[in-house]
């Protein structure tokens, strides 16, 4: 079975293999895990970066299986990717982002602090290619996801703020699997909607600059 076998369904897509520059995921616990899984199963080449290792209690609301408790986050994704739907290409790298490393044009920050979001902003910016930076936040049953291009970046740093300033959620009610894979899910869909509207030249799909869902209320809320 081929890697063009298994992307057989939607190989007519817009989208499909007209981004070939790497997606840089940072961070791939509860959002990054389940949103590399996704953009690798659409086609996308990608570069993970994480310095943790899985643990037994990021099982429930992460993309992991038991057998890879201990192995650093960055790898088992990787090879779960492989084994799940013959990975095009993950590139690997077990240390967080800071101020040297230069952003992909299109980057996606899945970090749960606010500290490394900004590093990684601060970083896109100084891109003069950047296209789009997502940035998923999440609770174990909310969902906000922001957006920034060129043109929107700067409502977009208003959005960041001190660590300080946010009160941190109970560790027993912090991520849940279902969570996660829809969060994972959105964030690849705007990059699908993003690359049409590139190919279109037009601004046909939407790319919102903010989204936000709650599992109580089962809607989308503004």
């Amino acid at each position: 079975m081929s890697k063009n076998e298994i992307r057989e369904r939607f190989k007519d897509a817009v989208w499909m293999g007209k981004y070939i520059t790497p997606i840089i995921i940072g961070g791939v616990g509860g959002i990054g895990s389940w949103t590399a899984l996704l953009l690798d199963r659409a086609g996308y080449t990608l570069s993970l970066y994480d310095p943790d290792r899985v643990e037994i209690v990021n099982i429930g609301g992460q993309f992991y299986e038991k057998a890879n408790v201990g192995e650093l986050k960055v790898n088992a994704v990787a090879k779960l990717c492989e084994k799940m739907s013959g990975s095009l290409s993950i590139s690997t790298y077990p240390f967080f982002i800071d101020e040297s490393i230069e952003m992909s044009p299109i980057s996606i920050s899945c970090f749960d602090n606010m500290k490394a979001r900004k590093i990684m902003f601060d970083n896109w910016k100084k891109n003069e290619n950047r296209l789009l930076l997502i940035d998923g936040r999440m609770t174990a049953e909310g969902i906000q996801i922001f957006t920034a291009t060129k043109e929107t970046e700067n409502n977009y740093e208003k959005t960041l703020f001190e660590d300080s300033e946010v009160q941190d959620a109970p560790c027993s009610f912090k991520a849940t699997s279902h969570t996660g894979a829809m969060i994972g899910s959105l964030i690849t869909g705007i990059v699908n909607n993003y690359v049409t509207n590139n190919v279109l030249n037009s601004n046909i799909r939407e790319v919102p600059e903010k989204l936000e869902f709650q599992f109580s209320l089962l809607m989308f809320v503004s």
